[in-house]
């Protein structure tokens, strides 16, 4: 089986003088983060963007031996804890093939919402998009790419 690789979305944003660029799946990923924090805690805040403080996704993944395809996807959301440095801890996993979230602050796991789903689709289709070839380079700015290098991520499963 592959290793576990990573995509860690605010790692990808950059400035070109004029505006932000970001990910291209943050823009999937923030409605289902969203959809998670309404359904663990209705009366909660939920979060309104991505940011590399308080609300960090990263996706975690692992392809088929050929590269062609994901074998497991997650999605790892990270709370930034503490003042005046967040230092993030685990909130969420999201198990990507089979919907299912794990609460690691509540200790529970309930399934995603059906109305993310086609958004959870989304995410698992894209590692596999890329061959082992390198194209995923392409996507990613150099920080990104030296922490896919230097960070290698075994998480735990849902």
């Amino acid at each position: 089986m592959s290793t576990w690789q990573s995509i860690t979305l605010t790692d990808d944003e950059w400035f070109d003088g004029y505006e932000v660029h970001r990910h291209p799946l943050e823009s999937t990923v923030l409605p289902i983060m969203q959809a998670v924090y309404e359904q663990a805690s209705p009366q909660g805040p939920v979060p309104s963007a991505i940011d590399s403080w308080w609300f960090s996704p990263t996706i975690m993944y692992q392809l088929n031996a050929d590269g062609s395809a994901p074998t497991h996807v997650l999605i790892i959301i990270n709370e930034g804890q503490g003042e005046p440095f967040a230092i993030p801890k685990t909130r969420f996993t999201i198990n990507v093939n089979n919907r299912i979230v794990l609460d690691k602050t509540m200790g529970n796991r309930f399934s995603a919402s059906e109305d993310v789903v086609p958004l959870v689709n989304k995410v698992k289709q894209w590692p596999g998009s890329f061959s082992s070839t390198g194209r995923l380079a392409r996507y990613l700015t150099p920080v990104a790419v030296k922490h896919l290098l230097l960070h290698p991520f075994e998480p735990t499963e849902c």
